[in-house]
C-alpha cells in the first residue's frame, strides 16, 4: 500500500441501533425442563457517532447482557442490532471489546505487546517501521510513554486500562464496547479515564460503556445516559436532565443529590414501583426527546469549550506515517488482516517469550522430571541386566509411563485454563485464528515438554542398568516423549472444556481407567471378553508395550542371572511371553500412540472453536 487512503471524513461516522431486543436463557440446569428467564424485554434505542455513552442500572438489571449483544459477543437474541442501517453482523465497520478483566499476559512488556498487536491487526500492508511508529505515538497520547519497558504484570489499574484501551487503538475502530472501564480504579483514574474514553468519542467513534454507581461528576462527563431496570429501558438522553424526566413520577432530586444515583434509586424501588410509569415516558428507549443535541459532524475543538476540567491528549484517529491508516485501509474480505503464516510467526514468538520468561515453571518443570529421574534410578539402579529382577524391570516400565502422563497432564490442566480468558479477548477481537493461535503454543511448548521426557529418561535408563545400546535408548525415550506428548494433549482438551477445579478432579479419570488396561495389573489374555477391544485402545499399554519391546525385543541376548541361583526368564523371548506381549510391534505401538495424541488435538482444536465461537 504506496498511495494515501481515502480520508475517515468521507465515512459516515458509525450510530449504533438496536430495536426490540429480546433475550431469554434457561431457568434450571434441568435440560428436561424448558422454563427460561428473560434478561432484556423488547428494548430499543441509539447510540451515535461522537456521543460518550453510559448504561447504567441495578444489579441485574441487564447491562452487560445488552453490551454482549452490541458488541456481537452473543448471538442468539431476538430483534435486530443495525450500524448505519445495516445489521450489526453484515456491517463492514469493526468494532472492538475492551472485557472488565484485564486480560493481558502479565510477561510481556508494554511495547512488546502493543508491537505484537500492530503485527497482528495491521497485516502484511503496513511496514515495521510504520507499525512502530504506529505504537509509540499511540502509547504517547494515552499516557504510557513511560512504561515502555515495564511489564505488564508491574502496571498500575489505571495503566491497566489504558493499556487495554491502546492495543485496540491499534486498528483505528469505529466502535468502541467498555464493561464497566473504570472498575478498580481511585476517584482520579476514573476521572482521566472517562475523560480519555470522551477525546475517543469525539473523534466520531461511537464509545458505549457499562458503569456501576457513577459519581455525579464522572455522569456529567458523559454524553447519554442509558438507564436499565429488570431489562427495561427506565431513561434514555443527557444525563444532565435526569432530574427533569423523573419529575413525572411525582418525586425531585434533591439539592446536591447525584442525579444518576437518584434514577437508580427510583428504578430500585426505593419510593415506590414507578418502572412501568418511567417506561412508558420513554417507550422503552424509542423515545429521543431527551437526549443531548451535538453537532454532526463535530470536531474535537468545537466541543473542548464545555468547561471541563479533566482533559487528557488527543489521541490520533489517523496516524499520519508512510502509510495512512484509516477505516477503509483495514477492511479486507477476510476476517483477519494478517495473513495465517504471519499470525503463525508472531504467535510463536510470543509464545516462546512467555514460556522463556515465566522461568519458574520451566525450571520447575525440567528439575523435577530429572530429580524423580535420578530417584527412581536409585531405588531401581542396575535392575534392567538382571534376570532375575525382570518383574521389577516392568514395574519401572509401568512408572515410568504412569509418571510421564500424569505430569504433563496435570500441568496443562492447570496452566492452559488461565489462558482461556486472554485468547477470547484476542479472538473476539480478531487479531488471530484459533488455529494460528493453537498451533504457535502447541509448537512454542513442544521442546519443553521433550526435554522434559528426556531429562527423565536419560538418568533412569542408564542408571537401572538397561541395555547400554544407544538406539535402544533412543526408542526408550521415544516411547516416553510420545505418551508424555498424549497425556499433555489430553491436558489441552481438559483444560479447554472446563475450569481449574473441575479439570483437576476430571482430568485424572482420562488415565486411570487405562491403567487397569495397561498389563501390569491384569494381562489381556486373562481378562474378560468384554474388556479386551479396551485393552486394544489403552495408549499406556501401548506404551508399556513400547519400552518392553525397545528394552526386550530385536534380537537381545539373553541376560544375566545375578542376584538369584536359577533365573526362569533369562531369554527375552520367554520374558515377552510371560508379559503377554509376544506379537509387539513397537512400530505400531508408535502409530497408535501418536494416532491418539492428533485425535485429541484435533478435538481440542474444536472445542475451541466451540468455546470461543458459540458458547460465550
Amino acid at each position: 500500500m504506496t498511495t494515501e487512503d481515502i480520508p475517515d471524513s468521507t465515512l459516515a461516522p458509525p450510530d449504533v441501533i438496536f430495536q426490540n431486543i429480546n433475550f431469554s436463557v434457561r431457568a434450571t440446569y434441568n435440560v428436561f425442563s424448558d422454563k427460561r428467564k428473560t434478561i432484556l424485554h423488547n428494548i430499543n434505542g441509539e447510540f451515535r457517532a461522537g456521543e460518550l455513552t453510559a448504561i447504567v442500572g441495578p444489579s441485574g438489571s441487564g447491562k452487560t447482557t445488552l453490551l454482549h449483544i452490541l458488541a456481537g459477543y452473543k448471538k442468539n437474541f431476538c430483534g435486530s442490532v443495525l450500524i448505519n442501517d445495516i445489521d450489526r453482523f453484515s456491517s463492514p465497520e469493526k468494532s472492538c471489546y475492551i472485557m472488565q478483566e484485564d486480560c493481558l499476559h502479565p510477561l510481556l512488556k508494554v511495547v512488546e505487546i502493543m508491537t505484537i498487536c500492530a503485527h497482528l491487526k495491521l497485516g502484511d500492508n503496513y511496514s515495521n517501521n510504520a507499525k512502530s511508529l504506529r505504537v509509540k505515538k499511540i502509547l504517547e497520547s494515552i499516557g504510557l510513554g513511560t512504561v515502555l519497558n515495564t511489564l505488564t504484570g508491574n502496571l498500575s489499574g489505571g495503566q491497566r486500562k489504558r493499556l487495554g484501551i491502546a492495543l485496540e487503538l491499534i486498528d483505528n475502530p469505529p466502535i468502541m464496547f467498555f464493561d464497566e472501564p473504570t472498575s478498580g480504579l481511585d476517584s482520579s483514574s476514573t476521572k482521566q479515564c472517562v475523560a480519555m474514553l470522551r477525546n475517543l468519542a469525539r473523534q466520531n467513534r461511537a464509545v458505549i460503556c457499562t458503569l456501576h454507581q457513577p459519581s455525579a461528576t464522572v455522569v456529567e462527563m458523559f454524553d447519554h445516559l442509558y438507564c436499565l431496570s429488570n431489562g427495561r429501558c427506565c431513561y434514555a438522553g443527557d444525563p444532565v436532565r435526569v432530574s427533569d424526566f423523573v419529575k413525572v413520577t411525582g418525586l425531585e432530586c434533591p439539592p446536591y443529590h447525584n442525579p444518576a444515583d437518584f434514577l437508580l434509586e427510583v428504578v430500585g424501588g426505593e419510593f415506590g414501583d414507578y418502572n412501568s410509569l418511567l417506561m412508558s415516558q420513554i417507550e422503552n428507549g424509542r423515545v429521543h426527546t431527551w437526549r443531548k443535541i451535538i453537532p454532526e459532524w463535530a470536531s474535537p475543538e468545537q466541543l473542548s469549550d464545555e468547561g471541563e476540567k479533566v482533559t487528557t491528549p488527543d489521541i490520533p484517529l489517523i496516524v499520519n506515517l508512510d502509510k495512512t491508516l484509516s477505516r477503509t485501509s483495514l477492511r479486507s474480505d477476510s476476517e483477519f488482516n494478517a495473513s495465517f503464516c504471519n499470525q503463525l510467526s508472531t504467535l510463536l514468538k510470543r509464545c516462546c517469550l512467555v514460556t522463556m520468561r515465566d522461568k519458574f515453571h520451566m525450571y520447575s518443570r525440567l528439575v523435577m522430571h530429572l530429580i524423580i529421574g535420578v530417584l527412581i534410578g536409585t531405588f531401581f539402579f542396575g535392575m534392567g541386566d538382571d534376570a532375575g529382577r525382570v518383574f521389577n524391570n516392568f514395574s519401572l516400565f509401568f512408572f515410568s509411563t504412569l509418571f510421564l502422563a500424569f505430569s504433563a497432564l496435570q500441568s496443562t490442566v492447570i496452566s492452559f485454563p488461565l489462558e482461556v480468558p486472554i485468547i477470547r479477548k484476542e479472538y473476539f477481537n480478531r487479531w488471530y485464528s484459533v488455529g494460528a493461535y493453537y498451533l504457535a503454543n502447541t509448537l512454542a511448548d513442544l521442546p519443553i515438554q521433550m526435554g522434559c521426557a528426556m531429562f527423565y529418561c536419560s538418568s533412569v535408563y542408564w542408571m537401572s542398568g538397561q541395555p547400554r545400546e544407544f538406539t535402544r535408548f533412543v526408542m526408550f525415550t521415544f516411547i516416553c516423549t510420545i505418551v508424555s506428548l498424549l497425556a499433555q494433549s489430553i491436558g489441552y482438551f481438559v483444560g479447554s472444556s472446563m475450569r481449574v477445579m473441575n479439570g483437576v478432579m476430571f482430568g485424572p479419570l482420562f488415565i486411570m481407567p487405562w491403567v487397569m488396561m495397561s498389563g501390569y495389573f491384569i494381562q489381556k489374555r486373562d481378562a474378560p471378553g468384554w474388556s479386551q477391544p479396551f485393552f486394544t485402545m489403552s495408549y499406556l499399554r501401548h506404551g508399556m508395550e513400547g519400552l518392553a519391546a525397545s528394552i526386550y525385543g530385536y534380537a537381545r541376548l539373553p541376560l544375566p542371572c545375578i542376584t538369584e541361583d536359577y533365573c526362569h526368564l533369562r531369554a527375552p523371548t520367554k520374558i515377552l511371553k510371560e508379559l503377554d506381549m509376544v506379537d509387539i510391534n513397537y512400530s505400531i505401538n508408535v502409530l497408535v500412540i501418536l494416532g491418539i495424541y492428533l485425535f485429541f488435538k484435533i478435538l481440542t482444536y474444536f472445542v475451541l472453536v466451540y468455546q470461543l465461537r458459540v458458547k460465550r
